[in-house]
C-alpha cells in the first residue's frame, strides 16, 4: 500500500512540475528579453513580399524568407524551425522545417543554405527545401516558430504530417522555449 501512495505522489508531483515549467514559460513571453524571431522582410503580422510567395503560376521555389532570432536560452543546443499555413483550407500545410540549427546561428539570411550540421526535412510538396507561401485562395497567415532545443533531434519524420502534428511532436521533445512570427500572404 505505500508504495501505491508513493507512486501516486510521485505522479502529481511531476504535474505539478509541468504546470509550474508552463506558467512560467508563458511569463517568459512578456519580457522584452525573451526569446524573439524576426525577419527584415517584414514585421510581425505583416505582409510577407510577393518575392517569396507564389506568382499566378503557382511556382512554390522560391527564396528562404531572411529570419533573425535573439535570446535564446543558455542551455540551447540547436535550433528547428518550422513554417506553415495553420488555416483549415490548407491543412496546415508545412512550408519548411530544419533541424539540428546550431545554437551559434542567430539567422538565416534570404535564400540561404543552411549549414552541414542542419537539416531540411520535406515539406508538403515532399520536398526538402523552402517552399514558399502559395495559398489555394485569398489571403492565408503564415506561421514561423523556431524551437530552442537542448539536445540533438535524431528522429522527426515530416512525411505525411500536418504542421500542426509536427508542432505537437516537437513540443512533446521539450523545447526550452519557443519564439513565433506570424505573417499574411498575400
Amino acid at each position: 500500500m505505500p508504495l501505491k501512495i508513493t507512486k501516486q505522489l510521485i505522479f502529481l508531483a511531476i504535474i505539478v512540475c509541468c504546470i509550474f515549467f508552463t506558467q512560467c514559460n508563458e511569463s517568459e513571453e512578456e519580457n522584452p528579453d525573451s526569446f524573439t524571431l524576426s525577419s527584415t522582410a517584414f514585421t510581425e503580422g505583416g505582409k510577407i513580399p510577393q518575392k517569396y510567395g507564389c506568382s499566378d503560376n503557382q511556382d512554390h521555389l522560391r527564396p528562404s524568407i531572411p529570419l533573425t532570432w535573439s535570446n535564446a536560452p543558455l542551455d540551447t543546443k540547436n535550433f528547428i524551425l518550422l513554417m506553415d499555413d495553420p488555416d483549415p483550407v490548407a491543412r496546415y500545410w508545412i512550408h519548411w522545417i530544419v533541424i539540428n540549427i546550431p545554437a551559434d546561428i542567430t539567422d538565416i539570411a534570404e535564400g540561404e543554405t543552411l549549414t552541414e550540421d542542419s537539416t531540411i526535412l520535406l515539406n508538403s510538396w515532399g520536398e526538402e527545401k523552402f517552399g514558399g507561401p502559395c495559398p489555394p485562395n485569398g489571403i492565408h497567415t503564415y506561421r514561423f516558430q523556431l524551437f530552442a532545443m537542448s539536445q540533438q533531434v535524431i528522429a522527426l519524420d515530416s512525411s505525411d504530417k500536418k504542421g500542426d502534428e509536427l508542432t505537437n511532436e516537437i513540443k512533446a521533445m521539450n523545447p526550452l522555449a519557443v519564439a513565433t512570427l506570424t505573417a499574411d500572404y498575400p
